[in-house]
């Protein structure tokens, strides 16, 4: 769809739904109840964009789009949205509260204000997304901005961060900074995240991966990529594992995957392309990587699945991927937001996939080399125990059958075994 502004970012996120009686009277005059497997969210889409400030003639907004349910194909519509005003800026991030009632958003205040209260928070109401609070994250200056936001998975805390290099964590609703100082982390940072217990924030910038505790403040991991190498995004998995999108220079970029209990070195590097990649979002084992060429890689568990060359007219600036269908969000510059199925796992990448999970299982190699060795032994009993011993014990041996050279067979022994002469094998020969 056509939001006709450069869009800078996209969140997709769960809003609840209005709940409902506990029961409600049917025509026949009995009490009915909601079953509780009925989903009580829908999947919205937050996207912001515009011209900046200035006399543009471009809008600066953020829009809340839903899912058209009746176009067969995915098909976003526009259902609220918040303008700002010309000489305000665009906004660069948006992020949506846990429980639907708070949306936070970066928008630059204009350049003479007293104070840049850059931090949006929006309401939604029944037609519009109404501005609510406003307060600085950023430093003071003229060239920072907000350039992405989350709320903690609990609703109690909200992280922003900053062009600039500022990570700041704030409580909800008061949204007053917690009792440590916003920190400095060096460079853009590109991505904030929470735990999810929310009582540690992940912060990815350009020079490092930190992890930090929510309630000091304190460093509780640090992971930087290699030497001649920088960060350009980050996002959580499930569980401890962390995803980073690299780019060397202009020569190359990869994905890394992370455990974040073992961090010494990536658990899967995946080489994307020999060019840099400027976007990035991941979903449990779907991913998605808009490249400097204005082309979207899909990914599968760490596998390129689908390239999709020229995805927009300008290089992707955001991307998000749904969790209520098989679908992969798009938005740019070029003011269009587009829909692509997400890959699923084939059939040859299951069984790979599989295969290397056995193959790393300290357990079921074990297992592999025990039957392994105990089917070397059958085969060399013959050769130390007497067939007269084999046969009173009921075991079944091999023995070269005999005939000449050229046609020589290996039969099984084993008209002695009657579960084995049930089945025919006694007459089981190979050669």
């Amino acid at each position: 769809m056509d939001i006709k502004v450069p869009v800078n970012a996209i969140e997709i996120a769960a809003l609840p739904l209005p709940r409902t009686e506990a029961g409600s009277e049917n025509g026949a005059g009995d009490v009915t109840s909601t079953p509780a497997t009925v989903s009580s969210t829908r999947e919205v889409i937050l996207v912001g964009g515009g011209g900046g400030p200035g006399s543009t003639g471009l809008v600066n907004k953020l829009c809340m789009l839903a899912w058209d349910d009746e176009s067969l194909e995915p098909t976003l519509k526009i259902v609220k949205e918040a303008t700002f005003g010309k000489n305000e800026d665009a906004p660069w991030s948006a992020a949506l509260h846990p429980d639907g009632s708070l949306i936070a958003t970066g928008v630059n205040a204009p350049a003479k204000s007293e104070f840049n209260r850059n931090c949006r928070i929006l309401s939604p109401g029944e037609t519009e997304l109404k501005e609510s609070s406003a307060f600085m994250t950023i430093r003071e200056g003229d060239h920072d901005y907000q350039c992405t936001c989350a709320f903690s998975p609990d609703g109690t805390l909200l992280a922003t961060g900053s062009d600039e290099g500022r990570l700041s964590v704030l409580r909800v609703p008061g949204f007053v900074q917690c009792d440590w100082a916003p920190i400095d982390l060096g460079s853009k940072v590109y991505n904030v995240t929470f735990t999810d217990d929310s009582t540690q924030v992940i912060a990815t910038s350009a020079n490092a991966l930190r992890v930090y505790a929510v309630k000091s403040g304190e460093i509780m991991l640090e992971v930087v990529p290699p030497a001649g190498h920088t960060f350009r995004a980050g996002g959580k998995g499930i569980g401890s594992r962390f995803y980073t999108l690299v780019n060397q220079g202009r020569k190359k970029s990869f994905i890394s995957e992370w455990d974040l209990t073992a961090p010494s070195k990536p658990l899967r590097t995946t080489t994307l392309a020999s060019k840099p990649a400027v976007s990035f979002s991941v979903r449990g084992a779907v991913a998605a990587v808009g490249l400097a060429d204005c082309s979207l890689v899909l990914l599968h568990d760490m596998r390129v699945a689908k390239r999709h060359a020229n995805a927009h007219d300008v290089p992707i600036m955001s991307i998000g991927i749904s969790r209520a269908k098989p679908v992969v969000v798009t938005a740019s510059g070029d003011g269009f937001v587009r829909t692509w199925r997400a890959p699923e796992a084939s059939r040859s990448g299951a069984l790979v996939h599989a295969a290397a999970h056995l193959a790393t299982s300290p357990i079921l190699v074990a297992i592999l080399a025990l039957l392994i060795a105990l089917w070397v032994t059958w085969l060399a009993l013959p050769a130390v125990v007497p067939e007269t011993d084999l046969v009173s014990l009921g075991i079944p041996f091999v023995r070269l059958v005999p005939g000449a050279a050229s046609a020589a067979k290996v039969g099984l022994i084993a008209d002695h075994v009657p579960w084995a002469r049930e089945w025919g094998l006694d007459a089981f020969t190979l050669g």
